[in-house]
């Protein structure tokens, strides 16, 4: 049984019958929970209305109010042992079914949509549910970016090829600024030192 407690739709606009569309969060982060007006996520509810369409907000499980086991659940390996993403698509797969019943929208298609984690999410689920998501919008995903498929450095060298590419004075310019910045880092205070001087949240 799916363990999201939380769950957020904005209507079907002019039509019951359109196109179900499915975001995980609207934050596009999932390690928060649903606790903001969802009805001014702009691309979403655009899309929602061109489409005359069903937007549903799901909280992922360990999040927000879907906390499963109460205070129990980040105490021990067996209850966080239910704490990961294959649950959580499993969680969204039975969602998306019981909302399309509750709507008499079997034959609905629908789209799931997330970014950074959340577009992990929507790929993975799109893969492994193919009969329950007809496609998938990931933004921001790293879907590869795990170990033997992409250096760990692959990020970094992404964007520091783009800022030399742009200005060797700015590249050159950044990498000395990290030697500086580990330095400072590496005293006593010195992660405080760091957040005071470019005014970091604390």
């Amino acid at each position: 049984m799916a363990t999201a407690k939380r769950l957020h739709t904005i209507p079907p606009r002019l039509s019951p019958i359109g196109p179900r569309v499915w975001l995980d969060h609207p934050d596009q982060n999932l390690e928060a929970p649903i606790n903001r007006s969802l009805d001014t996520i702009g691309f979403l509810v655009d899309t929602a209305v061109h489409f005359k369409s069903l937007l549903a907000y799901v909280e992922h499980r360990y999040y927000g109010e879907s906390i499963p086991f109460g205070d129990e659940a980040f105490t021990n390996a067996s209850t966080l042992g239910y704490f990961n993403s294959a649950k959580a698509i499993a969680d969204y797969a039975e969602i998306i079914i019981d909302i399309k019943k509750t709507f008499q929208a079997e034959n609905a298609p629908v789209i799931v949509i997330g970014g950074s984690y959340g577009g992990m999410l929507a790929s993975w689920l799109r893969l492994k549910y193919p009969h329950i998501a007809l496609g998938a919008l990931a933004s921001s995903a790293p879907v590869l970016y795990f170990d033997d498929i992409t250096p760990q450095d692959g990020f970094y060298s992404i964007v520091s090829k783009g800022f030399r590419e742009a200005s060797e004075t700015c590249y050159q310019t950044i990498r000395k600024s990290w030697d500086v910045i580990d330095e400072v880092a590496s005293k006593p205070d010195g992660l405080s030192e760091l957040s005071e001087r470019f005014n970091t949240c604390a």
